[in-house]
C-alpha cells in the first residue's frame, strides 16, 4: 500500500531541507536529493518521528502535573 505524504527532513551531513512529495511505502529509502546520503526508510523515519512526539507530549504533560 502507497501512503500519499509530504515527508520533510533536514540532511545531516550538507544541511539541505530535503522534501519528498511521491508517495512512500514504510520500505522506500529516503536519500537527500543534493549530496545522496542515505536517511533510512520512510518506516523508520515515521516511527522517529512519532518517538520524539510522544517524548514532547509526555514531558509538556509531567510539567503541567508539576504545576497543579
Amino acid at each position: 500500500m502507497t501512503i500519499p505524504v509530504s515527508v520533510t527532513a533536514k540532511c545531516p551531513k550538507c544541511g539541505t531541507q530535503v522534501t519528498w512529495t511521491e508517495d512512500v511505502t514504510n520500505e522506500t529509502t529516503l536519500v537527500c536529493k543534493k549530496c545522496g546520503l542515505d536517511l533510512g526508510t520512510y518506516g523508520d523515519f515515521h516511527d522517529k518521528a512519532i518517538g520524539l512526539i510522544k517524548d514532547k507530549v509526555r514531558d509538556t504533560f509531567k510539567k503541567a502535573i508539576k504545576r497543579h
